[in-house]
């Protein structure tokens, strides 16, 4: 699940490269129901992605961020990569629950949810690979005192994955352990992480710069990290909500990742692949 303003399994974030359909001589998977309807909660927390019961759940999600989830862009990239959504559309947040029986691959439901944006929003998209302005996140200095190997594995945490993904009983997390999978959020402010790759930072940290942004690091492996830093403007928050525990005298994000990570941000051009809308509609509820 990805979740904005509350805890965020970055496992949606780290994935950033798009998945680009292929032709088949079969009929599309779909998803057996789907139920659409608008969130007029006012809130601004949301989430997305395969539920646990085999079941793919968003809620008070945009449609560009169903979008980006039908074709394999990181959440955190949809402002850049997903272009021309009208904003009679964009503007308006969405839960979706939709229901399929058996085993799936992360491919097969991101085509279901491609065959249900078809459906119900009537979309039609194309790829395009577009020269833009990028930054490229790269090692700047040996001094990373909140950076660190991590002690999860990655074998095990694939393992459990594909027994969810077959219905098989997995046992419970044991308190106090080392996770079996890797578990971080991302709030403005703040990246943490326990047991992921490089890349699901860099893929965070493109929604706060305003840029797509790629790992040149050249770190392999899972690890364990922590940043924080000042936004340079603080999102709003729903009435009656917490305020957002962000220190206002802190350095910018460019700061503290040298300080605290070993890491820079360089600024440069290059091709990015992005999601045209030629077509979308409010959908169908129900």
């Amino acid at each position: 699940m990805c979740r904005w303003l509350c805890p965020l399994v970055i496992f949606a974030l780290s994935t950033s490269v798009l998945v680009h359909s292929q032709v088949r001589d079969e009929k599309p998977v779909t998803f057996e129901v789907a139920s659409v309807k608008v969130n007029n909660s006012g809130s601004f927390a949301k989430e997305i992605g395969p539920a646990p019961d085999g079941r793919f759940h968003a809620t008070n999600v945009l449609a560009r961020d169903l979008i980006a989830f039908a074709y394999g862009i990181s959440q955190d990239a949809t402002a850049v990569r997903i272009v021309s959504v009208p904003s009679s559309v964009d503007d308006e947040r969405y839960d979706v629950n939709a229901k399929v029986t058996g085993a799936w691959t992360l491919d097969q439901m991101r085509e279901m949810v491609r065959a249900m944006m078809t459906d119900r929003f009537k979309l039609v998209a194309h790829h395009e690979t577009r020269d833009m302005p990028i930054y490229v996140l790269v090692v700047a200095s040996e001094k990373a005192p909140r950076l660190r190997r991590s002690q999860v594995d990655q074998a095990a945490c694939e393992a459990r994955r594909a027994a969810i993904q077959r219905r098989e009983p997995v046992p419970p997390p044991v308190p106090g352990a080392i996770p079996i999978c890797g578990s971080g959020r991302t709030i403005p402010g703040a990246i943490t992480a326990i047991g992921f790759p490089i890349e699901s930072l860099s893929g965070s940290l493109g929604r706060f710069v305003d840029r797509v942004v790629t790992n040149d690091t050249r770190l392999t492996g899972l690890w364990d990290f922590e940043l924080t830093w000042t936004p340079e403007q603080l999102p709003q928050v729903p009435l009656g909500a917490p305020p957002i525990n962000v220190d206002l005298n802190g350095p910018s994000v460019f700061t503290a990742l040298q300080e605290q990570l070993g890491l820079k941000l360089d600024s440069r051009r290059g091709p990015v692949d992005v999601v045209v809308i030629d077509h979308i509609e409010r959908p169908t509820q129900d």
